[in-house]
């Protein structure tokens, strides 16, 4: 067991039934994540959902968490996805822990590691973009484009909230019942899970500033 006085949180992830997430849900108990701290995923053939994934992101914020996995092929079906996801964890000062690899992101190795991994992903991003921005420009000339409806709209928002609040509703509960306010507009785990994050967000700093 590691004790370093951060708060862990583990993620594990199979690729299919058949396979178990024993081995990694050991491997994190004894580095010292909680199993209530622990979020596992089993994704089968090609989809990309990956609730586990996304509820242990909402579980990551402040300079004291870290994030504790077996690979850092767990964090993404691609180079791209995994560099995107700890993009995103080194900007909320996440750190990052991959026991297999025996990476840790607070260490000076680590850091530098992390430096380059995060190098190339803002180069791809910045492809992306370049290349996004050509198709969108390319799509209003023909007048085929169309902008994205908002999934998280401000009904939606009041009825989460108030869910939420209440206490006695699953998230997949409240995702059923945001999608039934506006069955048009598509409402993706995503979408969901970012304004979640957002949300808890919220209320840390409205518990701070009272406290």
């Amino acid at each position: 067991m590691i004790d370093n006085g951060k708060h862990k949180v583990g993620y594990a992830r199979v690729s299919t039934h058949e396979q178990k997430l024993d081995l990694q849900i050991s491997a994190l108990l004894d580095y010292g994540v909680k199993r209530n701290a622990i979020f596992t995923d089993v994704m089968t053939g090609a989809t990309q959902k990956r609730q586990g994934l996304e509820e242990a992101l909402s579980w990551c914020d402040g300079d004291n968490v870290e994030l504790v996995i077996w690979k850092f092929d767990r964090l993404g079906r691609s180079v791209t996805g995994v560099l995107k996801t700890l993009k995103e964890l080194n900007d909320r000062g996440v750190d990052v822990v991959s026991i297999t690899e025996r990476f840790d992101s607070s260490t000076p190795m680590g850091k530098a590691m992390m430096m380059i991994l995060l190098v190339f992903a803002e180069m791809e991003r910045d492809m992306i973009s370049e290349r996004t921005k050509a198709g969108l420009a390319r799509a209003r000339a023909s007048g085929s484009w169309k902008p994205r409806p908002q999934a998280m709209t401000p009904e939606r928002i009041e009825v989460a909230t108030r869910m939420i609040e209440e206490g006695l509703h699953s998230h997949d509960d409240i995702r059923s019942a945001l999608e039934e306010i506006d069955k048009d507009t598509n409402l993706g785990r995503s979408s969901y899970y970012n304004w979640l994050r957002k949300y808890n967000k919220e209320q840390e700093l409205k518990q701070y500033n009272k406290e």
